[in-house]
Formats: C-alpha cells, sequence, structure tokens
C-alpha cells in the first residue's frame, strides 16, 4: 500500500470508492462516474474545485481503497479572516482498515497545512471519539427544546413569504442576510461563490 495525491484519470475510481463505502449517491449525481464528469467539467463546490488534492491509498494493482479529500476556504476569527483545511469525503474499503491508511493521510494533510500557516481544520465527523484520536474535538454543540406551540404567545409580524427564485437578486440578498448574521460567528465560513453554489444549486435553500 502507498499514499499520493491522486491523477484526473483516477477521480472516476476514487468516487467509486466514495460511493462503496458510503452506501449512497453522492454529489447529487447517480454515478461514480457522473460524479467524476462533474469535477472534470463543472465543478460546482470548493472541494470539486481543489479535489485533485485528495489523497488515497493504493494497493499494489493501484487500485485505490482509500481516501481523504480536503480543500482550503477562508473562515471568520476573533473578528478577522483566517484561512481553514476542509475535510470531506473520508472512505475506506475493507481491506484499508485498521492499515492506518487514513491516520497516514490526515498527518499529510494537516503537515501541508502546517507549513502553508493554516491554523484551523475541520469536518463533520462520524465518530468524534475516532477523530479525537487525530487531534479534532468537538466546537459546535446542540441543544433541542421542545416546547408545546400553545406555550408561545402570539407574536404580531410584518413581511411577506414568497418560494426562492434562482434570480441575481435573491442571492445577493441572502448573501447579505448571512454575511450580517455571521460576521460575529467564530469559524463560520467566508461563503464565496463556491459555498454559494453548494447552498443555492446543490441544497434547498429552506433547509
Amino acid at each position: 500500500m502507498h499514499i499520493r495525491t491522486i491523477r484526473p484519470q483516477e477521480i472516476a475510481a476514487v468516487r467509486a470508492l466514495c460511493f462503496t463505502a458510503f452506501e449512497a449517491n453522492i454529489d447529487f449525481t447517480s454515478s461514480p462516474q457522473a460524479s467524476a464528469e462533474q469535477i472534470l467539467h463543472a465543478p460546482l463546490t470548493r472541494m470539486q474545485q481543489q479535489y485533485l488534492n485528495t489523497f488515497a491509498a493504493f494497493d499494489e494493482q493501484e487500485n485505490p481503497i482509500a481516501t481523504v479529500a480536503h480543500c482550503t476556504q477562508r473562515a471568520r476569527f476573533d473578528g478577522g479572516i483566517v484561512q481553514m483545511e476542509a475535510i470531506g469525503d473520508v472512505a475506506s474499503l475493507p481491506q484499508a482498515q485498521g492499515t492506518g491508511a487514513v491516520r497516514k493521510m490526515f498527518a499529510e494533510i494537516l503537515q501541508q497545512a502546517y507549513q502553508q500557516e493554516i491554523p484551523f481544520s475541520y469536518l463533520y465527523p462520524f465518530s468524534e471519539g475516532y477523530y479525537a484520536r487525530l487531534g479534532y474535538s468537538c466546537c459546535v454543540k446542540n441543544h433541542i427544546w421542545r416546547l408545546p406551540l400553545s406555550h408561545l404567545p402570539a407574536m404580531s409580524y410584518e413581511g411577506v413569504c414568497r418560494p426562492y427564485l434562482a434570480d441575481q437578486q435573491m442571492e445577493e440578498a441572502l448573501e447579505q442576510v448571512y454575511s450580517q448574521a455571521a460576521k460575529d460567528w467564530n469559524l463560520s465560513v467566508v461563503r464565496e461563490q463556491p459555498e454559494w453554489n453548494r447552498q443555492l444549486r446543490l441544497f434547498t435553500p429552506f433547509k
């Protein structure tokens, strides 16, 4: 087994690895080949745009058996803007599990970030305990409150509700609302065009 960044002709095989490991279609595409075509010819998200930074572990036949994707984006911290390394698509086939492949790829990515003076790295973990061994810790806590609606006082409101339509004026308004709301949130992402592509073109903005 050896580890390196992937080549353009290997993107489809790496996407197939992810489709298999996650047991689901990803990138809102129907197949690994469709996902690879999007990455190569019409990348929407920052991760897709920087996908050739992806690391993979290969077996003796040069088949990818584990992978970790990453990209660099800007985030807010203590009133300033810093670089942050985003991690995604952490996937491995059974034959790679327990070999240390994922740990070695993280070591490569974090060493690169250190050399580039990137102070933060973040991911959405499937297991907080697993990633804690790689140096990550939880920085977000959710609090869920369940209150009967009948206990809430009636409130007056102004304004209108209308469906989102993909037009420039509406997108600019949404960007302004987000920027104002997130300006004081540490580690909130500075959303630029790739992030808005993800929010407005891949996901529904009503979530």
